[in-house]
């Protein structure tokens, strides 16, 4: 969410939260990237930096997951261990993790509420989407926060008791 496409080899990040450097100088390690660092000087806010990370590795992430950055129903076609991969991540740049098995995402973007959801059901979580209004930051009085709360346990609660029908 926070990177965006800056050439066919090459992924840019314009980030200000020390953790978010930090996870990125980690994955690049961990994935064998170059990773560069730079302060950005012209957007007048302390401690924010354009993080480039290049490599083999990058194209072939932008061959599976596509272009633009908007999640539709091509992620469900994604393989299960990238699906899972995806969600685990994504309590380190979008979402917060609430308890131990809870992560929860937050997003004025409808559609990316939904297939984000769907991501998480069709790769055997437990996911739930609430609506709230938008009173923060530059939101109309009419703007909506979705938040979709993924629980990586795969079980779930019956409001009622479930019953058996004779064919």
């Amino acid at each position: 969410a926070d990177g965006s496409k800056s050439s066919p080899g090459s992924v840019r990040f314009h980030v200000s939260k020390p953790h978010k450097i930090e996870r990125l100088r980690m994955l690049a390690k961990l994935l064998g990237l170059d990773i560069s660092v730079k302060a950005d000087l012209w957007n007048g806010k302390d401690n924010t930096y354009y993080v480039r990370m290049t490599g083999e590795l990058v194209q072939r992430i932008y061959s599976v997951l596509g272009h633009p950055k908007k999640l539709g129903s091509w992620v469900l076609g994604l393989p299960l261990s990238v699906r899972q991969a995806w969600l685990s991540e994504i309590e380190h740049w979008d979402g917060s993790r609430s308890s131990k098995h809870r992560v929860a995402v937050t997003t004025s973007k409808e559609t990316e509420a939904y297939w984000l959801s769907e991501l998480a059901l069709f790769s055997g979580y437990m996911s739930h989407v609430s609506v709230r209004s938008n009173t923060r930051g530059y939101s109309t009085p009419t703007g909506v926060l979705y938040n979709i709360v993924i629980r990586d346990k795969q079980r779930a609660k019956f409001i009622e008791r479930p019953q058996t029908y004779e064919y």
